[in-house]
């Protein structure tokens, strides 16, 4: 080629740059080409933008994330699709100026104005001219984000569940603690998890389980599952606890490790210990109870029974054995038996009483208490014989029918109240007759007032004074007297009322009794006796003997005597001397036989002055005619025999 003519060289070299412009230009073009379809066909949305924000270009991918054509996002350029309140949007845009590519999360927004987390890739570069230009790599992180989230929920809920489990949990590597949960940093007594972290786990294991813990350890290493124990632990103080443990190997992050899950079996065992004493007490119990004792299956066939039964029933424990519980029972027939024990798979439990026949044909009561075990399928119950506290109980209810009788037919009103809530639960017949309502109609305290007390004032005045003497708990205040009661049918009477109170039976005894007739007598007794005390006759009574019961004024006036002076005397104070024995004698001949004398005395006064009277002496006799009073009746007729004795002078 040297040695061809300059020309032909020249055209040459023209050629080759022609062919390598065009072989340039071809690379070219299928790199655009390349970079279009790559534009195109990618599945993240990317931008060709400007530094001051502009977007020049924009692939489908990013038309179908914002939701706009490709016009549409180039107009709004970068300022209308970034979240403009995003405080990462001007750190990016630093990053990039200064290093010239960034990456990073900002909030975007779709035409619908809905917001997006999405991932940003984002470059400055010079195109073919010379001129600055950026690039945007965009991907809707939506739902990884959703993902991440949930997973850091799950992440936070497992290592809660872990950390806060009631179970203690312990993670250990190469024979060294490397985690400790809550409930085993309180099992072992310490503060923190700084109190195990790093420690040979070896060193909680009481000495007794050393060589075990590592013959498992051993076992453990070489994938080997081993079984739940229990064993002893060492707590930070010293003190022993006792544990069920399990272990189990496991990979975090490619690396071995050994979970062990133990808790405090501490109570367990001290349960079991006492459910083992308790079953033996529950043996011993069973044979030496004065109850009759009797383990029965499903159908009611008798499996055991302890002496006491034998005894109870007069039967062998084998004979017992033998037989079913209906063979037994004398008040339920064969198929209530059967229906009773269905019923006590149900509950699970009765109580009730019933009649068993003994072997030699008696008929015993027995009260029993039955439960269910439904593990083993089969009854327990205690018997015990109630023969004695039956025949008890049925000599009660026929003192207490004969208590009811006699306080039904009592002469005075009873009743019986609550006395926390006032009302009442047995009112006899007298109760209803004094105070003139059906019993049904007096059993509130509160209706009680409004209907025997209609007048309110009376009624205030009279519930007020009640209730305070009921409250003072002082007996002796709750008697009241002279009460006006109104019937229903508005008759009205005067009664006397008590009331006892039982506080230890919660229980107030009301009693009532009618005093009428003995008010309306003793009005008519008080009005003849102040008819005989201002009598103008002497009225002297005595009894029987002749003592002096009672003189009124004008005996006093007449005599000179006071009462106090003649009560208990005889009237032979007055004799004067003037009448001789028999004159005595045929008075009290007279009223001894229940007849009245009627004459005359010359009697002698206190201060000596004779005077006479005359008088008019009668027996009282009571309802059987014995005489139990004498009355004398006298006029002083001194002044009528001396003006007699004047006209006969005269």
């Amino acid at each position: 080629i040297a040695r061809l003519p300059l020309a032909v060289k020249d055209a040459l070299e023209k050629k080759k740059i022609i062919l390598a412009k065009e072989k340039a230009e071809l690379e070219l073009n299928e790199s655009l080409e390349n970079n279009r379809l790559i534009l195109e066909n990618s599945m993240d949305a990317i931008l060709l933008t400007l530094p001051d924000g502009g977007i020049i270009r924009a692939n489908r991918a990013a038309c179908e994330m914002f939701q706009m054509t490709e016009a549409e996002i180039c107009l709004l350029g970068r300022n209308g699709i970034v979240d403009a309140n995003d405080p990462r949007l001007p750190l990016l845009l630093q990053e990039r100026e200064r290093i010239g590519n960034t990456h990073g999360e900002l909030t975007l927004i779709r035409k619908d104005k809905s917001k997006f987390p999405a991932e940003i890739t984002t470059a400055i570069f010079t195109d073919s001219v010379g001129k600055l230009k950026t690039s945007m790599i965009i991907r809707d992180v939506t739902e990884r984000n959703r993902a991440e989230e949930s997973l850091r929920e799950s992440e936070e809920k497992y290592y809660k569940l872990v950390n806060f489990s009631p179970y203690c949990i312990v993670l250990h590597s190469e024979g060294k603690m490397t985690y400790v949960n809550e409930a085993s940093i309180k099992l072992f007594g310490g503060k923190d998890r700084d109190d195990f972290i790093g420690k040979p786990i070896l060193d909680f294991v009481h000495p007794d389980f050393r060589n075990v813990v590592k013959n498992r350890l051993k076992q453990l290493a070489g994938k080997s599952i081993v079984p739940l124990i229990e064993e002893k632990f060492i707590r930070l103080d010293g003190t022993f606890v006792e544990v069920e443990v399990s272990a189990t190997p496991i990979t975090l992050n490619g690396e071995p490790f050994v979970q062990v899950v133990f808790n405090d079996i501490t109570e367990r065992k001290r349960s079991e210990k006492s459910m083992r004493e308790y079953a033996e007490q529950y043996r011993t119990m069973v044979s030496a109870t004065l109850f009759g004792f009797l383990l029965v299956g499903e159908k009611g066939k008798l499996l055991d029974v302890n002496d006491t039964y034998c005894s109870m029933s007069g039967y062998t424990k084998e004979e017992l054995l033998n037989l079913s519980i209906s063979d037994l029972e004398v008040i339920d027939k064969p198929e209530d038996v059967a229906r009773r024990i269905q019923r006590i798979i149900e509950t699970g439990t009765e109580q009730f009483e019933s009649k068993h026949r003994a072997k030699d044909g008696r008929v015993f009561d027995i009260e029993i208490s039955i439960s269910f075990l439904y593990s083993q399928k089969q009854f327990i119950g205690f018997i015990r014989e109630i023969t004695d506290r039956k025949r008890a109980e049925e000599e009660l209810k026929n003192k207490n029918t004969f208590i009811q009788t006699v306080l039904d037919n009592l002469p005075i009103g009873i009743a019986l109240n609550e006395i926390d809530k006032g009302n009442s639960f047995y009112i006899n017949k007298k109760f209803e007759e004094i105070y003139g309502w059906p019993k049904d109609e007096m059993k509130n305290i509160s209706d009680f007032f409004k209907k025997v007390y209609p007048d309110i004032k009376y009624r205030e005045e009279l519930e007020t004074k009640i209730l305070a003497d009921i409250k003072s708990g002082d007996p002796s205040r709750m008697h009241w007297e002279d009460c006006t009661v109104t019937h229903k049918d508005g008759s009205k009477r005067i009664v006397d009322a008590v009331n006892i109170p039982l506080n230890e039976q919660n229980t107030m005894v009301s009693t009532v009794i009618d005093i009428t007739e003995r008010k309306l007598a003793e009005e008519e007794l008080h009005k003849l006796s102040r008819a005989v005390e201002q009598s103008p006759a002497l009225v002297i009574i005595t009894n029987p003997d002749g003592d002096i019961e009672y003189v009124n004024k004008k005996f006093c006036l007449v005599t000179g005597y006071t009462k106090e002076e003649v009560i208990g005397e005889n009237p032979r104070i007055l004799k004067s001397g003037h009448q001789d024995q028999q004159y005595y004698k045929e008075l009290w001949d007279t009223i001894l036989a229940g007849k009245e004398w009627i004459g005359e005395f010359l009697d002698k006064k206190k201060d000596g002055e004779l005077y006479w009277e005359s008088a008019r002496i009668s027996p009282m006799v009571n309802k059987d005619g014995d005489i139990t009073h004498f009355v004398a009746v006298k006029e002083d007729i001194t002044e009528k025999k001396t003006m007699i004795e004047e006209l006969i002078i005269a």
